[in-house]
């Protein structure tokens, strides 16, 4: 072999040889772990333990003396060793005994050390100390790391919302993004903005979805703000409640966005605000003519909304709704016993009649009508005294149904609040805490993603097959526009905030309302549009308030059906002078957090008609009490349509009579009181919507015949009256002028209307289901279907 090669030979064994040492002597290095400066040993699990410390010295793990040992020690230590906090120390060797040297003794901490040897403590390794002192520690399960961050998803999930920009329409609708973060306001890198991050703006300022934004959108300098640009690269799928939980990144300054303009968005505005309504392509609504899904206006001498300069589409519904079926179901003019029940259970037939019926009515009395499509709704809220809160509730099968909360959440919520045209939900709410509903229960277990446009397109059990009960039904309060409604009407003169004269602002003056005819219903209104609850009082005068500021009266006749979003809503009359209303007769409210609703029993009432002949001498209470028709009877006998009523509360406050016990009426005849003259009222219509018997129910032992399982009956008639919370009060079909009178009338179809609460006396959270209708067939024997409260047949 040739030197030059043998060299060459063992100069590549030597290279192979030294990278071979060098490769194994760093993979060994590199393996192994730096010890741990704190440890925890013999817990049940690794938060917890006896506490040792890496001792350098002797390059092996020691423990720590209990002797002066305490709480501040206890959080450095658990710090040394990642944990956020300590949750409790051990003293007596909890966790066992340890081995080898007790490296520290008196430890003494301030709690702000980042480790345990920068706490005064006695020299390390020499300890008076047996391993029977031997401190141990319980740590919280979660990290530093981890404590840091939910504490900045907490901070961003603090963040607030607002748009800000040139817009002249109220509320704002269009505008540059600004987030409330860390404490100022900020605006958002323009750079990957979308429509996506837009629909979560604006679910969260009270709009349900965003439009497409504007090529080119440029606000004025002012209030692009890019010195304030502390957010990039939001990364909103859509389906959030809340901004804050998007992915996005911290700007260090403005100058590291690429982007030339900041975020901004474009809300649709929906229906819910006080101007033109918007469709879904953002273009304003105009009348249209239709056959179905009408709306009326009728041009009357009041004045309301619209003459102020502004449409209020759900007020007309109202309106429009509670006239059409003021008149009784159309039938064909001659039947027979036979046929009856087949007429009845004709659901196609029966809403093509009542179709029918309605829109001749409405030509009767309506000669000039304003038509507006609008689809039917297949959700709403109930019994809640704020704009967009209530018990949710949704329409499947021809039935308006609840939904159970067993799995009721924020993402489920906001689906519903966008689907009746609000933005995402506030806060969801369960177990019937707006209170309980009637009828099925739709929808349970219910798995929302957030992008779904109504709550059937969500994951949920089969429909109404659930084993919940009404005590968990669910409900929302969702954010909704702010419309400044509170600015423009004000209580003065009460003795606390919530109750007062009412005062109203039209046209740049502040003026009263007059009294006239002021009811609970416009009570209503005015509670809500303040912010202030339910109206339990709506006085006609207030001059217990004391003495009043001279004001010009600027509404009249207020007629409101308490759906309306402000009272100007409502319909009035202006004053022709001032002297038209007496100045004793301001009208007045008293506002409340909670009230009673009291609903008849559909399934009772339907199951306990019968007719019955009775003797007339057997009839004289009765008849001093009005229950009796003015029909003579030539056999000494009356005719009397019986049925039971179960006068269910549901809301969530007693029902009182509206007078106390010591301004009752006695009744020497029947020998009792009457809490209230007028309960209920009982009207049999016929086919031409005239009352061709009638009858009246005072109340004279409201009680609590039967309650929920769990719930204490609270009134008897020995005791005192009402209706306790999720009890019912009945009265049975035997009882007197528990019945109409139809002595003389003929055999054919009728529409039986039940009225509870008729005239709005109590005050209640809901007044839509107090007024019911069933189709009634009188013949040799009654039939009876269709039994409904009338604003779901409306609405249905």
């Amino acid at each position: 072999m040739p030197r030059d090669t043998h060299f060459t030979w063992w100069l590549v064994r030597l290279v192979v040889y030294l990278s071979a040492i060098a490769l194994i002597s760093g993979g060994v290095k590199g393996d192994a772990p730096k010890p741990a400066a704190a440890r925890l040993v013999g817990g049940h699990n690794p938060w917890s333990g006896r506490l040792e410390v890496y001792f350098k010295r002797q390059r092996a793990y020691g423990t720590v003396c209990d002797d002066g040992w305490h709480m501040n020690a206890s959080h450095v230590a658990c710090r040394m060793m990642g944990y956020a906090e300590a949750m409790d120390f051990h003293f007596g060797n909890v966790f066992g005994a340890g081995k080898g040297t007790i490296v520290l003794d008196d430890v003494r901490c301030t709690g702000n050390e980042t480790h345990l040897f920068k706490c005064q403590h006695a020299k390390l390794g020499v300890s008076n100390c047996r391993h029977s002192e031997d401190i141990g520690l319980t740590c919280s399960q979660d990290t530093i790391q981890e404590r840091m961050e939910a504490q900045r998803a907490a901070e961003r999930r603090q963040m607030k919302v607002r748009l800000v920009g040139g817009s002249k329409l109220q509320p704002i609708s269009e505008g540059v993004v600004e987030l409330l973060y860390k404490g100022k306001w900020r605006t958002v890198c323009g750079e990957d903005w979308d429509t996506l991050d837009s629909r979560v703006v604006c679910g969260m300022v009270g709009f349900k979805d965003s439009m497409p934004l504007r090529e080119g959108y440029q606000e004025a300098g002012n209030f692009q703000r890019r010195k304030s640009m502390r957010i990039t690269n939001v990364q909103c799928t859509g389906s959030e409640v809340h901004i804050g939980t998007c992915p996005f990144d911290d700007l260090a300054n403005e100058e590291d966005c690429p982007s030339d303009i900041v975020a901004h968005a474009r809300c649709h505005r929906g229906d819910f605000v006080l101007d033109t309504p918007y469709d879904e392509n953002g273009m304003p609504v105009e009348g249209t003519a239709a056959e179905d899904n009408e709306e009326i206006v009728q041009n009357e001498e009041i004045t309301s909304a619209g003459a102020e300069g502004n449409t209020s589409a759900d007020a007309e519904v109202n309106d429009a709704g509670m006239n059409n079926n003021t008149s009784s179901t159309t039938m064909p003019e001659t039947t027979t016993d036979i046929d009856a029940q087949e007429i009845l259970n004709d659901d196609a037939g029966q809403a093509k009649r009542r179709k029918g019926k309605s829109k001749a009515a409405r030509k009767q009395a309506t000669p000039e009508v304003l038509v507006i499509k609008k689809p039917k709704p297949t959700i709403r809220l109930k019994s809640g005294a704020y704009y967009g809160e209530g018990r949710v509730e949704v329409y499947v099968n021809g039935l308006w149904g609840t939904i159970c909360s067993e799995g009721w959440d924020e993402v489920s919520a906001s689906v519903a609040c966008r689907q009746l045209g609000f933005g995402v939900a506030e806060k969801a709410v369960r177990n019937s805490e707006f209170g309980q509903g009637v009828g099925p229960i739709w929808l349970w277990r219910m798995r929302c993603e957030g992008h779904e446009k109504t709550l059937l397109d969500c994951d949920h059990g089969y429909l109404n097959g659930s084993r919940c009960t009404h005590a968990q039904d669910a409900s929302v309060q969702c954010v909704v526009p702010d419309i400044d409604a509170a600015s423009k009407v004000r209580i003065e003169g009460g003795t606390y905030e919530r109750e007062g004269r009412v005062a109203v602002y039209i046209n740049g003056e502040w003026g009263n309302i007059c009294g006239w005819n002021w009811g609970l219903l416009a009570g209503k209104v005015v509670c809500r549009q303040l912010g202030l609850g339910h109206a339990r009082y709506a006085p006609e005068s207030t001059l217990s308030y004391g003495s009043a500021p001279k004001r010009t009266f600027l509404m009249m006749e207020v007629k409101c059906t308490g759906h309306e979003r402000t009272i100007k809503e409502c319909k009035y009359t202006r004053p022709s002078n001032a002297n038209t209303c007496i100045r004793a007769f301001r009208a007045g409210v008293v506002c409340v957090d909670t009230l009673p609703d009291v609903l008849m029993d559909l399934h009772v009432l339907q199951s306990s008609v019968r007719v019955q002949d009775w003797p007339d001498t057997l009839l004289t209470c009765a008849r001093e009490e009005g229950c009796l028709s003015d029909v003579p009877n030539n056999w000494g006998l009356r005719r009397l349509l019986r049925f039971t009523s179960a006068i269910m509360n549901r809301g969530m406050e007693q029902f009182r009579p509206l007078l106390s016990r010591y301004s009752w009426k006695w009744h020497l005849c029947h020998r009792h009181f009457h809490s209230m003259e007028v309960f209920s009222h009982y009207d049999l219509i016929n086919q031409k919507g005239e009352r061709v018997a009638q009858g009246h129910k005072a109340s004279f032992c409201l009680e609590d015949g039967h309650c929920d399982e769990g719930i204490t009956p609270q009134f008897s008639c020995i005791t005192d009256q009402g209706i306790s919370v999720n009890c019912i009060d009945i009265y049975a079909s035997n009882i007197d002028c528990q019945w109409v009178d139809v002595t003389g009338v003929k055999t054919d179809l009728y529409t039986l209307r039940i009225h509870i609460n008729p005239d709005n006396l109590v005050a209640e959270s809901d007044y839509d289901n107090n007024l019911i209708e069933c189709d009634l067939y009188y013949g040799r024997r009654i039939t009876i279907g269709h039994c409904e409260y009338v604003t779901d047949r409306m609405n249905g």
